[in-house]
């Protein structure tokens, strides 16, 4: 697995994981503060399809690019089934997977900064 970090001028964290063997990637926490095509070409320069874009809570220090780059990609939105936002494609509450290729990103609970929060494994 490769993991890429983006940062945003205010400090928003974005990172692209990607299965080195299958080429399927994930994005998590997309931010408008950075261009779709910052994220479109670093998974392009890698041959990647995108997946998965995850969002690991409600974000009030950002604005998701997720519409948008589920629309470009096709990749699913998945968020906590509890989120406000109705745009999601998977729910989840912790416990479940997501296979890239023959690696998972597990799903885990983390409630604390917001009541749907998520973290992955």
């Amino acid at each position: 697995m490769e993991v890429l970090p983006f940062h945003s001028t205010r400090g928003c964290l974005s990172y692209i994981v990607i299965n080195t063997v299958s080429h399927e990637a994930a994005l998590i926490d997309p931010s408008e503060e950075i261009l779709d095509a910052t994220y479109l070409s670093a998974l392009s320069e890698r041959g990647a399809t995108l997946r998965y874009i995850i969002e690991t809570h409600t974000h009030a220090d950002h604005v998701s690019s997720a519409p948008r780059l589920k629309e470009a990609t096709g990749a699913s939105i998945v968020r906590h089934l509890h989120a406000p936002s109705p745009r999601k494609d998977v729910s989840v509450t912790g416990g479940e997977s997501l296979l890239l290729g023959s690696s998972s990103l597990h799903i885990l609970a983390t409630p604390g900064h917001t009541d749907e929060s998520i973290s992955i494994l």
